[in-house]
């Protein structure tokens, strides 16, 4: 079986996503399928076979959607346009409005509210009709089948009465252009809300591609040739110089150097790699320069597989289907057949006239034209979202806030989430041995061998002791690479390394711990250096308090188990897993999912980028890596995670309010409907015409726009 992800643009709602997934499936060869309309995405599994990917794009095709990106404005360009058609088609409404229900007479005002009207509804509302009639020749409805219908009917209807007044005079009641015009304007509303909730589309997959070279050095014939990457083949073998990247996956044949491979562990601490060490592609070089030897190369390297992982992992994640588009999946039939049969039953049972039959039928459209229904969900939505950027939270999108109320699990990347990321000197301490009288002499030397080093322990080092020592002029310094450094000042060698070092040199670091930094004078140890990752001073808060959320928390890092245990006890962390690689906390998470739990992954590192994907909600620190914070779906300014327990409540309250527009929605709709289909007739002699239907419409929407932005003020004042 062949998995491939296919980049498609044109999908508008959960409904296209549903019918891409309903027709593919129903091809024979094609396993599963998973189509994200979050991520403009398919993912698909298939027999290539019997069903090769040119017939899945044809078949997509031919649904009415692109393969690719498509033609599409930037971000910026198109908010600016659909500003310019919300504002131009809001004061077109409010003016027929004014016209039609204002003091003021105006002679043949039908005209003009014609001609003020279709341009509202034909073109600034085309994309409904588009996307309705879309969804017609696929035997689907969603909610821009009823505005198109109950805005086109609206319209007609208008129209009717305009060019047949006499045949209609018995429910002439007026003109409802403006009903259809209204009926437009708020639903772009509730679209552009929406759309403003919606960051642009993720840069992740781009970015992990950049960080291969284009091309790099090879050595062909024993003359060095500059090759393009993807020309490169297995067993070639490649000169890497200090600042290169590694091209591809391979082994060093020969040479020493340190490699920066944060980008695979999330550690900043650089990798001393020698002879038939192994090598990333990817990972940049520091200081040494060595040849290597090719063994992975394409879609056979780690980064590739990195890549290919991000890929799937969000093109797998089926969108979180909008509450208000499943009901209206029910809904919109419900009323199409619920207006029809008020039409039949008034015309063709109660002898009524084709007018008053047809009054009805389009005061049900209109009445239950679902503008609250659809400004429930991108109102509430958007308030949260905006609640969240004034507190340093960026939500991506609407999943995200809506799925970070149902995370039971939280996993937490070690360095640069719980910790800063950046080594901080803790002390210095000095062998009993050593006469106070020369600390400060050593601490110069100390300083100005360390102020030579590029290295990350040696710069911590370097800012531990600025402004306390003076810089010396030394004798000789040398880099021993994955080692440490060695120096010479006024006839004393000095050693600054970790136990490779001392090793090399045959000095015994028996009594002292292993992951110390040692300092040597003329082959005896005289002191050590304390190097640690230092804590965020939020985490312990944290930790405390997603506990009390009842969140189970674990702490997922490259690192040694002994170091993970002495930050995770600082904290009061109790789930460790540590010493892994990317493609294990991916697997740890999916272990997670698979036991029926919630997982959200933080995390600040490229090497979380696969996790953050995966996780049903990735949460990145702004302070990270611009890859994590694309991956994820939830950004913390400013590396503040202390707002996390903030951004649950956010998203509670959110949904509660989303729910309760909901309910308010249906409830309106379930009285105005029957009324609307002439049940008061009878009894009292009383039907609602067009415009009392969309009057209540409005009213409807007004009620939950004021009910998102009470729990916006709830928050605030909270």
């Amino acid at each position: 079986m062949t998995k491939q992800t296919i980049s498609v643009s044109g999908m508008t709602c959960a409904a296209c996503a549903n019918t891409i997934e309903k027709n593919l499936k129903k091809e024979l060869g094609v396993k599963s399928v998973q189509a994200s309309f979050a991520t403009d995405s398919v993912y698909v599994e298939f027999d290539e076979n019997i069903f090769p990917v040119e017939k899945i794009e044809r078949s997509i095709q031919g649904l009415g959607y692109v393969i690719g990106e498509g033609k599409k404005n930037t971000k910026k360009d198109q908010i600016l346009s659909d500003e310019m058609v919300l504002i131009l088609s809001l004061f077109s409404s409010l003016l027929m409005m004014f016209i039609s229900m204002g003091p003021i007479s105006i002679p043949h005002k039908e005209y003009i509210l014609l001609v003020m009207s279709a341009p509202i509804v034909f073109g600034a509302g085309r994309g409904f009709f588009s996307r309705a009639i879309k969804q017609a020749k696929n035997l689907s409805t969603n909610m821009d089948t009823l505005v198109a219908l109950g805005a086109f009917t609206a319209f007609f209807y208008s129209l009717l009465l305009t060019v047949f007044p006499t045949y209609f005079q018995e429910v002439n009641n007026g003109y409802y252009y403006e009903a259809s015009a209204m009926i437009i304007s708020l639903i772009l509303v509730g679209k552009y809300l929406e759309k403003r909730a919606k960051t642009k589309t993720s840069n992740a997959i781009q970015k992990l591609l950049q960080l291969n070279p284009s091309t790099t050095t090879v050595i062909l014939n024993g003359e060095e040739v500059e090759m393009a990457i993807e020309d490169i083949q297995k067993g070639y073998r490649i000169q890497i110089r200090p600042g290169e990247k590694i091209p591809v996956d391979g082994r060093v044949v020969r040479g020493e150097s340190t490699i920066d491979e944060s980008m695979l562990t999330g550690e900043p601490v650089p990798v001393y790699k020698e002879r038939g060490e192994v090598l990333f592609a990817g990972t940049l070089n520091q200081e040494g320069a060595f040849m290597m030897i090719a063994d992975k190369v394409g879609k056979d390297t780690f980064l590739s597989s990195i890549i290919e992982m991000v890929k799937n992992a969000q093109g797998s994640k089926a969108p979180i289907q909008k509450l208000a588009d499943r009901i209206s999946s029910v809904f919109v039939p419900t009323v199409i057949s619920l207006a029809t049969l008020a039409f039949v039953i008034w015309f063709f049972i109660m002898g009524e006239s084709f007018a008053f039959a047809l009054s009805t039928f389009v005061t049900t459209l209109i009445i239950s034209c679902p503008c609250a229904l659809g400004l429930a969900t991108p109102t509430a939505v958007s308030v949260g979202i905006g609640l969240g950027a004034e507190n340093g939270i960026l939500f991506k999108d609407a999943e995200s806030l809506q799925k970070l109320r149902e995370v039971d699990s939280i996993v937490f990347d070690k360095t640069g989430t719980l910790t800063k990321g950046v080594p901080v000197v803790k002390s210095i301490d000095w062998e009993s041995n050593i006469k106070s009288d020369d600390i400060s002499t050593l601490l110069d030397v100390i300083f100005s061998i360390e102020k030579q080093s590029e290295h990350p322990y040696g710069k911590a080092i370097v800012s531990f002791l600025e402004g306390k020592s003076n810089e010396l002029i030394l004798d000789q310094f040398k880099v021993v690479v994955g080692k440490g450094v060695k120096a010479e000042y006024k006839g004393d060698y000095y050693l600054i390394g970790n136990k490779r070092l001392f090793e090399e040199y045959r000095i015994s670091y028996a009594n002292y711990d292993s992951a110390s930094i040692f300092i040597a004078k003329n082959d005896h140890i005289i002191g050590t250096v304390s190097v640690e990752d230092e804590i965020r001073q939020e985490s312990k808060v944290l930790v405390s308090e997603l506990k009390s959320l009842d969140k189970a928390q674990w702490m997922l890092t490259g690192d040694s188990r002994q170091n993970a245990e002495i930050i995770a006890n600082k904290i009061g962390l109790d789930q460790i897993v540590a010493e892994v690689l990317p493609q294990e906390k991916l697997s740890f998470i999916e272990k997670l999912q698979e036991q029926k739990k919630v997982v959200a992954m933080v995390g600040d590192g490229l090497n979380d980028a696969p996790s953050l994907a995966q996780a049903d909600v990735g949460i990145s620190l702004s302070s990270g890596t611009d890859i994590a914070i694309e991956t994820a779906s939830i950004s913390m300014m400013h590396g503040d995670i202390s707002k996390l327990p903030y951004a649950f409540r956010i998203s509670e309250e959110s949904m509660s309010t989303v729910k309760q527009n909901l309910f308010f929605a249906f409830l309106y709709n379930s009285i105005a409907i029957p009324i609307a289909m002439g049940l008061l007739y009878l009894p009292i002699g009383y039907i609602i015409s067009p415009m009392i239907g969309a009057l209540a419409m409005s009213l409807s929407s007004i009620s939950v726009v004021s009910n998102s932005l009470r729990f916006k003020y709830k928050l605030k004042q909270n």
